[in-house]
């Protein structure tokens, strides 16, 4: 048995053969990149599979809005890329430590460097008893200035009313995926 001489292709070989002489430049234009990451309360495992971020709150929320949790995304370390779309699944709990205090709530982005925060989700207000209740939002977000790149910031802020106090909480299942262009070469 003769063996056979086995020929290595370059990737550019291997576009060639796939989009033709002289569209490789065409080709790499339109490829785009997706990340899916679950990038809060992350630590010790437990028995059931949940974990929930650190429990923020107390006294100073009912002096304005308080940062419950925070994370940064970027995928693969990447200095920069332009986000097509962002899919957000974002699970919190929230109580108020009084039978009718409201808590207001809200999920803010912003691109790495920049300064201003833009509200990725309604604003929202709830009654609360005294026990933790879940809040999930999610969709899809299109780019929009301020947030239109990566890496980027994701945060929770909330406030509750002066006559109680608010705590807070984000769930482990909370995910983001990105779909990106990554920057040309």
């Amino acid at each position: 048995m003769m063996a056979q001489k086995i020929q290595a292709k370059s990737l550019e070989q291997l576009f060639q053969e796939a989009f033709g002489e002289g569209n490789l430049a065409l080709a790499v234009r339109d490829i785009y990149g997706t990340w899916t990451e679950y990038p809060f309360a992350k630590g010790n495992l437990t028995t059931d599979g949940v974990q929930w971020s650190a429990v923020v709150g107390g006294s100073s929320v009912s002096s304005g809005y308080v940062v419950v949790s925070t994370a940064t995304i970027n995928p693969s370390n990447l200095s920069s890329a332009s986000i097509q779309e962002v899919k957000f699944n974002l699970v919190s709990q929230l109580e108020t430590t009084y039978s009718t205090g409201v808590i207001t709530f809200k999920w803010e982005a912003k691109d790495a460097d920049n300064s201003t925060w833009t509200i990725i989700s309604t604003e929202r207000a709830l009654t609360l008893a005294t026990t933790f209740a879940g809040s999930t939002m999610s969709g899809y977000f299109l780019p929009v200035a301020n947030f239109n790149s990566l890496p980027f910031h994701l945060r929770l802020r909330m406030k509750v009313d002066s006559a109680s106090k608010g705590l807070g909480k984000v769930k482990n299942t909370s995910y983001v995926t990105v779909k990106y262009k990554p920057p040309a070469v």
